[in-house]
């Protein structure tokens, strides 16, 4: 669909973290982190929080990482 959207022009907004638990969303940042030994009151600490932001940060270099590959491959200029 990326690539699609590419070849003709259209510009795609992507949502890279979501409110909704049952898509993964900032509530599994905050799960992990909690699974990790932080201690965090709610989900909105995924805004604060050092390890969530990290593990956000991860998440946005491997998208990016693979959505530049796919770029290269279907030879789409990356002019985002």
């Amino acid at each position: 669909m990326i690539s699609e959207a590419g070849k003709n022009g259209v510009y795609l907004i992507l949502s890279l973290v979501n409110n909704w638990n049952d898509f993964g969303g900032k509530h599994q940042y905050v799960q992990w982190a909690r699974n990790s030994g932080q201690s965090l009151d709610n989900d909105d600490d995924f805004f604060t929080n050092s390890v969530t932001k990290g593990y956000y940060k991860n998440h946005i270099k491997v998208f990016v990482s693979v959505l530049l590959v796919i770029l290269y491959v279907f030879s789409i200029p990356a002019s985002l």
